[in-house]
């Protein structure tokens, strides 16, 4: 202005119009950051540094209100901010809530910074690039551990599952079994009780299996699913365990040892079953009712049954009902009443058991003849592989006598031994025996 000039006067004095006057882009960028990931993201913080900018406040913080989170993941939260001495760099400390789960990285989050909280920059938020990156996990569950798992151990069997990339909520406690599943077991398998380690990563399972299913082949696909509820990261399914193994066995019967059976001896006669991966369900005197005779002779019975659990010693009983062909095809089955494990008949073949040839011979000869004698006319027979099952003096019906001549009948019988018997015979006729055979039977 001329006022304050000597000799200008009366109008103002100009430069030329050639002053220049700069600009800076302001800008910011992450420049480090730590456990930018879905598990600790609820831990995390980043730096922001600012080119051509400071904040206003300094070495303070700067509260949450001036920062926007774009892309991150749903229930991510600004729980502080500060800037440092210089006012060039911004600490961000960040809070998670994790309600949805990562199946991929993130890799274009980024962040807002108010103009409020900035000296230059007062028009549009200050952007970071979106490039921020924030790691996904896959998680998963692997047995680790247990004990043998195989169709007799399944009642008493437990599971280790450790978890990868999760934990827990609850550590070193009792889980509710809600949700827990298991995948590819044998039918009447279920899950007793749950428990989470101290450190959280791992599980043990334990089992009760009513066994109603006999298994004929290895289970090799079982698994068990892990309910999200369980855990802390995985908050969207279940997660599943890789596959495992579950054994099976092959239950059997077999005679190992018998009294060498015969039509003679059969009856007290004794049969020993050995079973293989199985036992009684009772030791000691057992109900024979839990056992089945097939193809042995009529009459033949079973007396008693006693077991130690897998040695199974049976007593027969016959009633000596004569049979002529030796059997070679009698079995003895054990019914899963009695049985541990297997659900179905167990069956033994059993040794021969050998017919004992019956014959009958006279041994004395008399001459029948019209006139009766009461000492002659008596025939001695005696009997070979049996026996008779009365003493003394039977009817004389239980014999016949067969071509003899007519006039000639069996008069009265004394059984004199196990194995002799008199027979007495009676005339009636007078008839020449010179070419005539007579028989008793």
């Amino acid at each position: 202005k001329p006022s304050i000039l000597t000799w200008n006067k009366p109008n103002n004095l100009s430069t030329t119009a050639d002053i220049s006057i700069g600009y800076t882009d302001e800008s910011v960028s992450m420049t480090s950051s730590n456990n930018l990931s879905e598990q600790t993201l609820n831990i995390a913080s980043l730096d922001l540094t600012l080119l051509n900018d400071f904040t206003l406040l300094k070495d303070q913080s700067l509260g949450t209100g001036g920062f926007t989170l774009n892309g991150f993941h749903t229930g991510t939260t600004v729980e502080s901010a500060v800037s440092n001495t210089a006012g060039d760099v911004i600490t961000i400390n960040l809070d998670y809530t994790h309600s949805v789960d990562l199946d991929a990285d993130i890799t274009t989050a980024s962040i807002d910074i108010d103009p409020s909280l900035l000296t230059f920059n007062n028009d549009d938020n200050l952007s970071t690039p979106a490039d921020i990156t924030i790691g996904h996990s896959i998680e998963s569950a692997s047995l680790s551990n247990s004990n043998d798992l195989s169709e007799q151990t399944l009642n008493t069997a437990w599971i280790e599952l450790t978890l990868a990339n999760d934990l827990t909520l609850l550590k070193d406690q009792i889980l509710s079994t809600t949700g827990f599943s298991l995948n590819n077991f044998p039918t009447g398998t279920t899950i007793e009780s749950v428990a989470s380690n101290l450190a959280g990563d791992k599980i043990t399972v334990n089992l009760n299996y009513n066994h109603s299913v006999d298994l004929d082949a290895d289970i090799t696909n079982a698994s068990i699913d892990i309910p999200a509820s369980a855990l802390t990261w995985n908050v969207d399914n279940v997660i599943k365990s890789a596959d495992f193994t579950i054994g099976h066995s092959i239950e059997s019967v077999a005679e190992t040892a018998s009294s060498n059976l015969t039509e003679a001896n059969l009856d007290n006669g004794s049969i020993t079953l050995t079973l293989t991966n199985d036992v009684t369900t009772n030791t000691g005197s057992i109900l024979s009712s839990h056992f089945t005779l097939t193809n042995f002779p009529n009459g033949t019975d079973i007396e008693s049954v006693n077991s130690d659990g897998t040695v199974i010693t049976i007593l027969l009983s016959f009633t000596g009902e004569d049979f002529d062909n030796t059997i070679s095809n009698a079995q003895i089955s054990v019914l899963p009443t009695i049985l541990t494990w297997n659900t179905s008949a167990l069956t033994a073949d059993i040794s021969d058991i050998t017919a004992t040839p019956v014959s009958v011979d006279i041994t004395q000869d008399s001459r029948v003849e019209s006139q009766l004698y009461t000492a002659e006319n008596v025939i001695e027979v005696v009997l070979t592989g049996t026996g008779f099952v009365n003493s003394g003096s039977i009817p004389s019906t239980s014999f016949t006598l067969t071509d003899a001549p007519l006039g000639v009948s069996i008069s009265d019988i004394d059984i004199t031994s196990a194995t002799t018997a008199d027979v007495s015979l009676q005339a009636t006729l007078d008839f020449d025996v010179s070419s005539l055979l007579a028989y008793i039977t």
